[in-house]
């Protein structure tokens, strides 16, 4: 069990990091945006969607695990619900060609997968 928590928690670490084009496109529309910058920021809402489904796992294998219980995993879920609201927004904001809202809703979201997977040890 210890070593599917292992793994879980590796792919969600190795997913987030997205974080590198949260400067680059702050404030503009797609319209100013250039191509590439706006292929970025869904390349990051990508990554930061496998991240979240990684942290997903890793907090399932957990809990079942006794690894994580009581207020620890409560915390753990409320940072899970969200990144997922704050990926839900983050959609919401690529459907609106928004991309200022994708980067700083990815970045909300990759702040608290962080702050879940740090409370699995």
């Amino acid at each position: 069990m210890r070593k599917l928590i292992a793994i879980a928690a590796a792919l969600s670490i190795t997913l987030t990091g997205c974080t590198f084009f949260r400067t680059v496109v702050a404030g503009q529309s797609v319209a100013q945006a250039a191509p590439q910058t706006i292929a970025q920021a869904e390349k990051g809402l990508v990554l930061a969607h496998l991240a979240y489904n990684g942290l997903g796992t890793a907090l399932i294998a957990a809990a079942n695990s006794g690894v994580l219980h009581g207020a620890t995993a409560a915390t753990a879920k409320a940072d899970f619900d969200a990144a997922g609201n704050a990926l839900k927004l983050a959609d919401d904001a690529d459907n609106a060609a928004n991309v200022s809202g994708i980067v700083g809703q990815v970045s909300a979201a990759e702040d608290l997968i962080v702050q879940a997977k740090a409370l699995i040890h």
